[in-house]
């Protein structure tokens, strides 16, 4: 089976999760990376959406229009051939404002995916349109051991700098908290809001900024080093930097909704307390408290999430889209891979929301 997906070749900065998501692929997958003329004049049988909008994104409405052309050719085939297509549903909206041609393009490519692959349970999820291959696992790059005891808690937030994660909140909310030194590590994309923050953390030195890129077992080792993980995100609905986290022994505080609350469920509210927007001193407060009932050596029961498990899905998914007696009408195709995903005992057991109706 020869899968496109919709993202370029990685570089130090990328976000790691096609790069795990390939390296799960049994040998019946071929996979490849994103070119215009891969995707216009290329041969795949599946074309595997992530994060739609850079497909077509433009960062000058001139550029925009200059990848309108080969982003509508992309749409043209798939329609004309009828090519599968499944799209993972990272976020539910783009985080920055698109212009009027990407919006028409993401909307016309979403009129053309046969299935979504939702990666938490969130009540929001349309399910009729969809199947759950829960957010894979993350392998931990360093052999730190965890480490507690000091005189103060070491919270942390890392990932991209970026407004929508509410990092000015969190810088507030450590100023009202007494014995808790707080850093903030990652790049900041927009300078004129890291300097925002450096203004709002002045004179506080319980608050560290550590703006640029960290590297996997740099970031690894700072994960280990915390007592807590603080993610204050105005909403989150999926977020790889909690299963980072988690992943290195390491609880978290994270906003409350549909998905993290399911999560929290999934391996027990001392891993993860959650906060109504925005957080605040008494949140902190209370993941602490969560968090020291927490052996030095305890890990959260992430097997749900094994990564071959999610790579078996993905094919068996792939599988079920190009089956010898599908059909090319999109929306009885959809019904089809649906119920064939809810009659698979792997799937329903993966998660009681595949199981359908």
């Amino acid at each position: 089976m020869r899968v496109l997906i919709t993202v370029r070749r990685s570089n130090a900065t990328s976000n790691p999760y096609v790069d795990l998501l390939e390296e799960s692929f049994g040998p019946a997958v071929k996979s490849s990376r994103f070119t215009y003329r891969r995707a216009v004049f290329g041969r795949y049988d599946v074309l595997h959406v992530q994060w739609p909008e850079y497909i077509f994104r433009g960062s000058t409405p001139v550029k925009a229009l200059v990848k309108a052309v080969p982003g509508f050719a992309l749409l043209l085939r798939l329609w004309i051939f009828g090519v599968p297509v499944v799209a993972t549903v990272h976020n539910l909206e783009a985080h920055e404002r698109a212009g009027l041609l990407e919006r028409i393009q993401v909307g016309l490519l979403a009129r053309l995916t046969t299935v979504n692959i939702y990666l938490n349970e969130s009540e929001l999820n349309d399910m009729s349109s969809g199947v759950v291959v829960l957010h894979g696992d993350y392998p931990s790059h360093t052999s730190r051991p965890r480490t507690r005891g000091r005189n103060s808690t070491q919270a942390l937030f890392f990932g991209q700098v970026r407004p929508y994660k509410g990092v000015e909140d969190l810088i507030r909310a450590a100023g009202e908290h007494e014995g808790l030194d707080l850093e903030i590590a990652g790049l900041a994309l927009d300078a004129a809001y890291a300097e925002s923050l450096r203004r709002s953390a002045s004179g506080d030195t319980s608050v560290r900024l550590s703006f640029g890129h960290l590297g996997d077992e740099e970031l690894d080792d700072l994960i280990r080093a915390a007592d807590l993980v603080v993610l204050p995100y105005k909403k989150m609905y999926n977020s790889g930097a909690v299963l980072l986290a988690l992943g290195n022994g390491t609880p978290v505080l994270i906003p409350r909704s549909g998905a993290t609350s399911a999560l929290a469920q999934e391996v027990g509210e001392k891993w993860v307390t959650l906060f109504d927007s925005p957080v605040s001193a008494s949140d902190i407060e209370h993941a602490q408290q969560a968090a020291l009932s927490i052996g030095i050596d305890e890990v959260p029961d992430l097997s749900r999430r094994d990564r071959a498990l999610v790579g078996r899905l993905h094919e068996k998914l792939y599988r079920l889209l190009l089956s010898p007696g599908s059909t090319r009408r999109l929306r009885r195709r959809r019904k089809a891979v649906i119920e064939a995903v809810a009659a698979d005992t792997e799937f329903a057991e993966h998660s009681g929301l595949n199981r359908g109706a």
